[in-house]
């Protein structure tokens, strides 16, 4: 592997790229990225006034975060926040890549805490190829130099973020077992107007019924039934507020043949019967 390095600055002015802005939600100062195969060192003892995210894809490396120094593994987050000191060291001459950007704006630490990144420190990430692409989309904003490319990259970045913050929810999610329910999930809201049996959604995740219902509620918080319930009344209660379609319509399009017993369900759980909902609902 040969030295790459591509960096992509805000300002035409490098040096004044390390800024603190609440001009925008999201802004993006600089991005790029680096591959070598030599030893490296990079030390700020004051850090920056930006928030630094440096992505390692390829290669180790140690770092010091806080005052703590940890091993930084491909698939790793280092998360810098403002003001913080960084450090960190390539000592081998392996490949190596990371990808790295250093943002700002009034929205930035916000999205950051709701992500999962509160505060400076290494995350466990390893959520697969989008992000290097995400990185790239940054790029691409940078060097085609179109109109609105600033607010497109603050997008981009916005999407990073939350990237980088399911990647550790799926890290938590497999670490508790559940994550081969997703693609019963998802079918159950494609289908949900369908005849969906506990059985066959068991058999489209390779476990039994029994495990299957209880993975369910750990992740859910409900049963596989009263799920299901719920998803077809939330669509029916939209299809009553945005539609002319009667009740024996509605009832049909979410999953209920018997129009009587969908409305006993549905003042079952909302207290109103369907026709009282609809006339409720026009009077807001």
């Amino acid at each position: 592997m040969e030295n790459q390095s591509y960096a992509y600055y805000r300002p035409s002015n490098v040096s004044a790229c390390n800024e603190a802005l609440d001009t925008a939600p999201v802004i993006v100062n600089c991005v790029g990225l680096y591959s070598t195969p030599v030893p490296f060192t990079t030390d700020s003892p004051t850090g920056r006034h930006d928030c630094y995210l440096l992505y390692l894809e390829t290669g180790a490396m140690e770092a010091r975060v806080c005052g703590k120094t940890v091993a930084v593994s491909p698939g790793d987050l280092l998360l810098y926040l403002p003001e913080t000191p960084y450090y960190y060291t390539k000592t081998n001459e392996l490949p190596f890549s990371y990808y790295w950007v250093h943002c700002t704006g009034s929205n930035l630490a916000s999205l950051l805490a709701s992500c999962g990144f509160s505060d400076s420190g290494l995350y466990h990430i390893h959520a697969g190829g989008n992000i290097p692409t995400l990185y790239q989309m940054i790029f691409r904003d940078f060097f085609l130099d179109r109109p609105l490319w600033n607010i497109s990259a603050g997008a981009h970045l916005t999407e990073l973020i939350v990237a980088l913050g399911r990647g550790i929810h799926t890290q938590q999610t497999r670490s508790n077992g559940v994550v081969w329910l997703d693609p019963a999930l998802q079918y159950i809201h494609e289908h949900y107007a369908s005849d969906l049996s506990i059985g066959m959604l068991a058999k489209m995740s390779h476990v039994s019924s029994g495990r299957f219902c209880a993975a369910f509620k750990a992740r859910t918080g409900t049963s596989p039934q009263s799920y299901i319930v719920t998803l077809r009344l939330k669509n029916a209660q939209t299809l009553m507020l945005r539609t002319n379609l009667n009740v024996q319509q509605i009832a049909a399009t979410v999953g209920y043949g018997d129009a009587l017993y969908f409305s006993r369900l549905f003042k079952r759980h909302t207290g109103l019967t369907p026709t009282e909902f609809r006339q409720a609902g026009k009077k807001r």
